[in-house]
């Protein structure tokens, strides 16, 4: 289910998709006990806005189904929730790709491996209140989306506790088909002069255009923008819209999101798990037959690199002129191995119900050697908490990190 309806969000869908299947290849698509990986995609038939009926025909077609990868974002995430084939057949959704904390809940049916929008959130409200010291701040989000709102009060609780004017707020209601900017509630930002934007709508044409308004106009375009990770590609495209046309103002160094891995493209060389991503993200798009990417600009062939260097070096080059894409497919390598784990475990994938218990027995996993996830566990008595037992936790990630635009082009 790492799909979306959207064109838009199909592309960051299927970069997800492309690192979490490199890490099932270099498995070899084998599980505990030397059993076959069998993945079954959507036919191509299926509505994929109905995330229910789709996933409730793979059960029909494969009754014998483990687990559902996914689903992308958080309205086809509550869809999905609240369902009955998913909540009546001890199925797990597996690495949901959400943005927000109003999905964030304990419930056993939902497997997160990313670092919550939480976490993202402190890590840009640390740089806001420690490094760029602003005082004058402005949120952006949009009502009936389930994105955003929760992250609103939370920003809100923040400035209120160090005794900070409150953040001035944009919010209006989520559409699918009316992206335009309110020009009352955006004067009335902007006309505060925020020295910090931060945007946390959801990732479509109606933040799209905001994040163009905020460019645009003279009274916010000297702000730092700061959104969430799943905001990177809105955020690129506005910039680039912008920077298209004539008098576009530079935002180089000013707009900034969170992210919940390191990108390829950081040279920091003490990150060991970032080498085993090279490692096998390489080996997938050269020789699976599978990937839809070329490491070579222009070309649908590998076969000009005749060196692990040379296939290095077009790696990392690949990553420059796609970071969007690139951060993306480490999230997605990131959830692939964890799932990956899970499914090593012979006495746990005999049926879904003892995979569904087996994903919540106080695990944790250790990714290329020092990325952690976990620890996971599910429901515990009191006696149990109290000696250190992770109760109702189904929330894998913890780290945050801050990625800037440089060069018109990278975030790193």
């Amino acid at each position: 289910m790492m799909h979306d309806a959207n064109p838009q969000a199909e592309l960051k869908a299927g970069a997800v998709w492309t690192g979490m299947d490199a890490a099932f290849y270099a498995s070899g698509y084998t599980v505990g006990g030397k059993r076959p990986l069998v993945i079954v995609e959507p036919d191509s038939s299926a509505n994929l806005s109905d995330v229910a009926a789709v996933i409730a025909q793979g059960l029909a077609d494969h009754p014998t189904l483990l687990g559902v990868l996914g689903p992308f974002a958080d309205i086809s995430m509550m869809a999905a929730l609240n369902s009955d084939v998913v909540k009546e057949n001890h199925l797990v959704l597996l690495a949901p790709f959400t943005g927000s904390s109003t999905v964030r809940v304990w419930n056993p049916h939902a497997y997160f491996i990313r670092a919550e929008p939480f976490a993202e959130l402190k890590v840009i409200m640390s740089y806001v209140f420690n490094t760029l010291r602003a005082k004058r701040i402005a949120f952006m989000y949009l009502k009936k989306a389930y994105y955003g709102d929760a992250e609103y009060h939370e920003v809100q609780g923040m400035l209120s506790r160090l005794e900070r004017d409150p953040a001035v707020v944009y919010s209006v209601k989520y559409s699918a088909t009316d992206s335009a900017v309110d020009r009352a509630a955006f004067d009335a930002m902007a006309d505060t002069h925020p020295q910090v934007v931060i945007v946390w709508g959801i990732p479509d044409q109606q933040t799209f255009e905001f994040a163009r308004a905020l460019m645009l106009d003279p009274r916010t375009s000297s702000a730092a923008i700061m959104g969430c990770f799943d905001l990177q590609p809105t955020l690129y495209e506005a910039y680039a819209n912008v920077t298209a046309g004539e008098g576009s103002s530079k935002h180089d160094y000013q707009i900034f999101t969170s992210a919940t891995s390191r990108t390829p493209t950081d040279d920091n060389t003490n990150v060991t798990h970032m080498a085993l991503f090279y490692k096998e993200i390489i080996n997938y798009i050269v020789h699976s037959g599978r990937s839809t990417y070329s490491l070579l600009d222009g070309s649908s062939s590998s076969d000009a690199l005749s060196s692990s260097a040379d296939l290095l070096r077009a790696a990392k080059a690949f990553f420059i002129r796609n970071s969007v894409t690139a951060q993306q497919m480490v999230v997605g390598w990131l959830a692939g191995k964890v799932i990956q784990r899970t499914l090593e475990r012979v006495d746990w994938i005999a049926d879904r119900a003892t995979y569904q218990t087996g994903l919540f027995d106080q695990n944790r996993f250790i990714i290329g050697g020092d990325a952690v996830f976990g620890d996971y566990g599910g429901t515990c008595d009191a006696f149990a908490a109290k000696m250190g037992a992770m109760c109702n936790c189904n929330q894998g990630g913890h780290a945050a990190v801050l990625a800037r635009f440089v060069n018109e082009s990278v975030w790193t």
